[in-house]
């Protein structure tokens, strides 16, 4: 019942922008609900009609899957696993994403002061040498 619950929420809060891409999915989705569901790439193939070794290169090319292969797999696993799974990859890559901008944001920062600081000093010490010159004269 808590995953049933977990499912709904996962549906209502993604709403419609989750139904327009709910069978846009990548070779590593498809291998998570592969994973979660249990079934093996051998298996599926024989489901949508096609080997081990297509279903293996489905899942690691860069690519978008099939419509009609994206649809027999939700038939296959049924439409509350396939949803959750996809939905909680979704949720975990945007986190990372969001995790990777953050990170990225703090290094451009933190380079910025490093060479706001080194272009103190190098101030400072032209400072310095002129002033030790002007005593000089």
């Amino acid at each position: 019942m808590e995953n049933q619950n977990s499912i709904l929420k996962a549906q209502s809060e993604l709403g419609v922008n989750f139904e327009a891409q709910r069978f846009n999915i990548s070779g590593i989705e498809l291998e998570e609900v592969l994973k979660a569901y249990g079934m093996t790439q051998k298996e599926f193939g024989v489901a949508i009609g096609k080997s081990r070794v297509t279903v293996c290169r489905m899942i690691n090319e860069a690519g978008k899957i099939k419509l009609r292969y994206a649809q027999i797999l939700e038939k296959a696993v049924g439409s509350p696993i396939y949803t959750m799974v996809i939905s909680q990859y979704r949720e975990k890559k945007a986190k990372r994403l969001e995790h990777e901008i953050k990170f990225r944001a703090v290094r451009i920062e933190a380079e910025r002061l490093k060479q706001e600081k080194k272009e103190e000093a190098r101030l400072k010490k032209l400072e310095m040498s002129k002033l030790s010159s002007n005593k000089c004269e």
